[in-house]
């Protein structure tokens, strides 16, 4: 997509949003519909995994840059404790924002329509920053990140998301194409986008990203993939590369078990058997490369720091004092088996047991003592190290460190 001045890719994106409103509003917050939408970064259920060393504080200071129709509402109301200040480029957005907060009373909650890229003189500081879908919108996308480092506090947390590029490629060449058609944001240019998309041909690289056929997605959905005025997709490479770009550091991904060979390569397969010896970055690109199957990265970044106290690391002995909570979404079906998402497996009776135990205050010293077998000490530690490794490269359980 050729480069467009600043100002003009925030105008025609604020214009797009205010006439296409995405996500689709959502009327109350307490209903189905906002319990479906649990926010991935919200410090209710997220919080150790964005604060493994324990939160800074109780009442913390969340900016949602960008924040759509409904996030900065979703997470004040779920966190009454904490202040939420919500920005976004589009009055439309902001007002159903406003309108949220008028009906269930949010008085923690404050909406602006504001740039991100104002914010870098702003006095504000933030314990937590939300910027999803956002980034890869504008356009200069490292001016954005820069701009929320720099409003981010000592011990804060940006948690992103990015369009991934492993799952986009067909979505841009449908983008040139509608753009040669000179399809507009209006009926007429969604009504071509439907029917293009039901003629597409079976070998198209945009299948791999439709769940079906055109007529499934709603307007404004369409606009927003297809019809969109600027967004770009990122590597798992691009995204360390943003993030190192800003003086930050990468803290981890959403969710592990997209990303580790783990779950994604057949441990007996030779690209096994190189992997085991990479870097973790090389691993969770040459993952993503292999597999395909991101359409989007969400991750965390950090202020830099000598001794990250976040750190995950089962070199030496510091495993044993982590405290693992299990990921919220993880459901036990009985019989050994459990289901997270898409992802379902079955454990043995030990593992079992360690799993169960999971609660977020008891360490994994203290879950291993509880092991019946093996009777010895230093084996019960190598199978719960073992275990409570995996669980976390597969994206299952959380730990807290402090």
């Amino acid at each position: 997509m050729a480069d467009r001045p600043v100002h003009e890719v925030s105008e025609r994106v604020a214009t797009q949003y205010e006439h296409y409103m995405y996500p689709t509003p959502l009327d109350d917050l307490s209903g189905p519909a906002a319990r479906a939408r649990t926010e991935r970064a919200d410090p209710k259920y997220y919080g150790a995994q964005l604060w493994p060393e324990g939160p800074p504080r109780n009442n913390l200071r969340i900016l949602s840059a960008g924040c759509g129709t409904n996030q900065a509402a979703h997470l004040a109301y779920n966190n009454p404790d904490c202040s939420v200040l919500g920005i976004d480029l589009s009055e439309a957005s902001i007002a159903n924002q406003r309108r949220l907060a008028d009906k269930h009373a949010l008085k923690n909650l404050k909406v602006e329509q504001r740039n991100i890229l104002d914010l870098g003189s702003s006095a504000e500081r933030f314990d937590l920053i939300v910027c999803t879908g956002v980034l890869h919108h504008m356009a200069e996308p490292q001016d954005g990140m820069n701009a929320l480092a720099s409003v981010l506090s000592p011990q804060g947390v940006i948690y992103a998301m990015l369009y991934a590029s492993s799952r986009r490629a067909g979505i841009y060449f449908l983008q040139d194409l509608f753009r040669r058609l000179g399809a507009g944001q209006n009926p007429e240019g969604i009504a071509l986008v439907r029917q293009v998309l039901n003629e597409l041909p079976p070998h198209h690289y945009a299948r791999w990203f439709l769940p079906g056929e055109g007529g499934q997605y709603k307007d404004e959905e369409l606009v927003d993939i297809f019809l969109h005025p600027q967004d770009r997709a990122y590597s798992v490479q691009d995204v360390l590369d943003l993030v190192a770009g800003a003086d930050l550091m990468f803290q981890g991904w959403h969710d592990n078990g997209l990303y580790y060979r783990d779950a994604n390569i057949d441990p007996n397969s030779v690209l096994a058997q190189r992997l085991a010896g990479v870097s973790e970055e090389d691993e969770w690109s040459a993952v993503d490369d292999f597999k395909l199957h991101n359409i989007q990265h969400n991750f965390m970044a950090r202020h830099k720091t000598d001794s990250p106290r976040w750190r995950i690391d089962f070199d030496g002995n510091d495993w044993l004092t982590y405290r693992p909570a299990p990921h919220p979404a993880l459901k036990a079906l009985g019989n050994g088996s459990f289901q997270r998402g898409s992802s379902n497996f079955s454990l043995g009776a030990q593992q079992q047991m360690l799993l169960q135990a999971c609660d977020g205050q008891t360490s994994i010293a203290t879950l291993a003592g509880k092991l019946t077998e093996p009777e010895a000490t230093a084996d019960k530690r190598a199978l719960s190290r073992a275990f409570f490794r995996i669980m976390w490269r597969l994206g299952h359980v959380f730990f807290k460190t402090a």
